[in-house]
């Protein structure tokens, strides 16, 4: 199909012709149906042609079928990445980081009496030790609290 220059109009016509917004036409557009000519212009024909062959094909897709058709793909993304362990459930996460810290807080305990006789040096290092694990475990409830909320818990770890 030869497009003649005079045949070349700019968005706004098409839009007034065929009584779509600029928006849908450029839907057209980006669906093959509506030819694109540089500067912004559209040949007149062509456009309505292609808008009509699209209409009566079924082609085109409704913004609520196109959003339908993301949320599924959406669903099957996710579904892949838990099927090859790229998704897991924050539960599962806070249950072992909790576990493993567990284990390192029951490790650290005996630290202070194999360290030292001294009982106030020895009460110095539990109260050091227990602070600083207190502070790793509100880290760790941050974090989770973030991860769930969908933000970056390293963002705020700066403190």
């Amino acid at each position: 199909m030869p497009k003649k220059t005079s045949d070349l109009v700019p968005l706004a016509e098409i839009c007034r012709v065929t009584g779509y917004t600029a928006r849908r036409i450029q839907q057209f557009a980006a669906e093959g149906a509506v030819p694109r000519v540089a500067n912004g212009k559209y040949p007149l024909s062509g456009s309505i042609q292609g808008i009509i062959r699209a209409l009566k094909s079924g082609r085109t897709v409704t913004v609520e079928a196109r959003r339908i058709l993301e949320a599924k793909a959406r669903a099957l993304e996710l579904r892949n990445a838990e099927t090859e362990n790229r998704l897991v459930e924050m539960d599962m996460v806070a249950d072992t980081v909790s576990e493993i810290c567990g284990v390192f807080r029951s490790e650290l305990a005996g630290l202070a009496a194999a360290s030292t006789r001294d009982l106030a040096i020895r009460q110095q290092i539990e109260t050091n030790l227990n602070g600083a694990l207190d502070r790793c475990r509100s880290r760790f409830e941050a974090g989770c609290d973030d991860m769930r909320a969908g933000r970056d818990p390293l963002a705020a770890a700066d403190d």
